[in-house]
């Protein structure tokens, strides 16, 4: 099995679940000033997958900044996030650290995101392994969700494909990206196609599978929002949203042909006990000396 792990959602999601309620207290870190909270709740889950799903190999991927290609594709791309906390931002370099002393492969750069770079890898190595999954709180990847070539997406739940139709009404995990063109994505700002939600976008998708192949039906006229049940005014909406559609479609999409520059067997990990003990004792993580053997 391969495990691509979205390092930037697993170690956010971590920080913001350990941080002192109300604001009250300090955030966890060493004698030295050096937070810790993120890096530890992350190792913890790291160690879990490790015991549970014993992969053969493992990979993690980052995202390094929001100035990737997409902002120059569209400048107002994620515009709207807030600037990311200080105490994470360090815990973002600290983990990092970590991993490579662990000996694992972290991708990354300032042209790409942690999703392209995971659809990268499972895109190159999914027909090597027996499974790949793919562990995230990023809901963008459920695009890569393919039975075929047996890739599922672990977010709260793991999700192939009778998940995602079961959960959003979309057959297969290229209809996520179909999916954001239309309603867009508030989170990324990808803007959609104003006044097409989810109620429309899915009788649409189950109809036609794609933006492109809805498109030729809104040109030909062949289009009826009454026998899908959809408001009349959609056909008005798509007519004027066609460009934001197909803006949103590329932003949408994740890139799969990153050059990874590693083969197969360089995803395969061993973590020495020697490594996790001193690294337990480096970072004051005493809780995780029982997890991997650190006593």
């Amino acid at each position: 099995m391969l495990i691509i792990i979205d390092g930037s959602s697993m170690l956010s999601s971590a920080y913001y679940a350990t941080l002192p309620k109300g604001g009250a207290g300090e955030i966890m870190h060493t004698r030295d000033g050096v937070y810790t909270n993120g890096v530890l709740g992350m190792l913890r889950s790291i160690f879990k997958i490790i015991r549970e799903q014993k992969p053969e190999y493992l990979a993690f991927a980052f995202d390094q900044t929001r100035n990737t290609f997409r902002r120059e594709i569209y400048p107002a791309y994620k515009a709207t996030r807030k600037e990311t906390p200080e105490p994470l931002k360090q815990q973002f370099a600290t983990m990092q650290h970590i991993l490579e002393i662990f000996g694992f492969r972290i991708f990354c750069s300032g042209c790409y995101e942690a999703d392209d770079y995971a659809a990268s890898l499972a895109e190159r190595f999914c027909r090597k392994v027996p499974e790949t999954l793919l562990v995230t709180r990023d809901m963008d990847y459920l695009q890569l969700v393919d039975d075929a070539r047996r890739i599922r997406v672990q977010l709260k739940k793991v999700y192939t494909e009778k998940e995602l139709k079961e959960d959003y009404g979309l057959s297969e995990g290229r209809q996520v990206v179909e999916y954001k063109a239309l309603v867009g994505d508030k989170s990324d700002n990808i803007p959609g196609v104003k006044g097409i939600g989810p109620k429309a976008a899915v009788p649409l998708l189950q109809k036609y599978g794609s933006v492109t192949a809805l498109y030729q039906a809104v040109d030909a006229g062949t289009l009826n929002c009454r026998t899908l049940g959809i408001r009349k005014d959609v056909f008005r909406c798509l007519e004027k949203g066609r460009e934001s559609a197909f803006l949103s479609l590329r932003l949408a999409e994740t890139k799969r042909d990153i050059d990874l520059g590693v083969s197969l067997s360089d995803l395969r990990y061993c973590i020495s006990q020697d490594t996790v003990r001193e690294v337990i004792r480096s970072y004051e993580l005493d809780s995780l000396k029982n997890v991997m053997g650190g006593k």
